[in-house]
């Protein structure tokens, strides 16, 4: 086995070996997260190896290195298992990130329908100011639009 795939393993998530030694010592999360000065949420994040409710990764290895200084077990093998849980979501997030913009295909069709909108917006007002310009005087946005229909509407895409 690879060590991306030993990280994987339940026994050597780093988050699992800390609550596992915690639990082991009956120590509860809220004695714990007292001795280290995190508030249980932050340990139950740790605990949970969920990175992303944390600060930075330096802020972190502290962390680790204090928890497992609290636990008494070795921090190598809790550091590198953060490590290597770090490296593999730093390159899932490269990954996504080199996806373009436009290649989901519901986003260009909300963009297309977007811009379709726009344009028949600025038609309409093109055609208000031309029957502003005419003989005909129109009183609500009903009466713009009925004569958008017509005639002058055709009048107006032809002049445009």
């Amino acid at each position: 086995m690879n060590q991306k795939n030993d990280v994987l393993d339940m026994t050597t998530l780093p988050g699992l070996r800390m609550r596992q030694a915690r639990t082991d010592m009956s120590i509860s999360v809220e004695e714990a997260a007292t001795s280290l000065g995190l508030t249980e949420r932050s340990l139950k994040a740790l605990e949970s190896d969920d990175y992303e409710k944390l600060p930075s990764a330096v802020y972190i290895r502290g962390y680790i290195r204090r928890y497992c200084s609290l636990l008494n077990i070795d921090e190598m093998p809790v550091l590198k298992g953060f490590e290597l849980l770090a490296e593999s979501d730093s390159q899932q997030t490269a990954e996504l990130e080199k996806k373009p913009l436009l290649a989901n295909s519901q986003l260009r069709i909300a963009i297309y329908c977007a811009v379709g909108v726009l344009l028949l917006l600025v038609a309409v007002v093109l055609v208000a100011e031309e029957v502003d310009e005419g003989s005909t005087s129109y009183n609500t946005a009903s009466e713009v639009f009925r004569a958008a229909a017509n005639a002058d509407f055709v009048v107006a895409i032809e002049r445009f």
